[in-house]
């Protein structure tokens, strides 16, 4: 399969911001990744997109666990926009745009309610993730003949698992 080489803008470079400092950009032209997203091919895109990501320190944008600097500051009463908050959101907001560039026009309708760059690295997961559990679904209505296969017993035990948990916990 033949595809387009993504080239996004900018997205900016990891820095610990001071107040009164401003953050700056390095062009992410060397990040190019050789895969659109498609109902076809995550994997593939996930550890591009993953590396490249990884290549400027970013990986707590689409980290659940990472905490996102508070919106305000407060000092004496007084209170004021966090030049950390700021920073972080001007990441988010340049990997957003970097991450939607890489996502084929067919699924970028699904991530149109998407704000953040962890609401855009989860939605993409989750869509993967149901449309291979629904591949497991439609394999374990079929008439297997023997019940004693071992991928027929595979699939009726994910059947019985909470639905799409168990490819979570596989930690892809």
């Amino acid at each position: 399969m033949v595809s387009e080489v993504v080239s996004p803008g900018a997205v900016p470079e990891p820095s610990s911001t001071v107040a009164g400092s401003s953050s700056s950009t390095k062009p992410f032209t060397n990040k190019s990744i050789s895969i659109r997203l498609d109902e076809t091919n995550y994997l593939l895109w996930r550890q591009q997109v993953l590396f490249a990501i990884d290549s400027l320190a970013l990986g707590s944008h689409i980290d659940s666990a990472a905490v996102v600097p508070s919106q305000y500051l407060v000092a004496n009463g007084v209170r004021t926009l966090n030049p950390e908050f700021l920073a972080f959101k001007q990441e988010d907001s340049a990997l957003c745009s970097w991450l939607l560039s890489s996502i084929s026009s067919s699924i970028l309708s699904s991530l149109v309610n998407c704000r953040t760059a962890l609401e855009i690295w989860d939605k993409s997961m989750r869509d993967y993730l149901a449309q291979i559990q629904s591949i497991c679904e439609t394999l374990s209505s079929w008439n297997w003949g023997n019940r004693n296969n071992a991928v027929y017993s595979s699939i009726v035990d994910v059947k019985s698992t909470p639905p799409i948990q168990w490819l979570l916990d596989l930690n892809i």
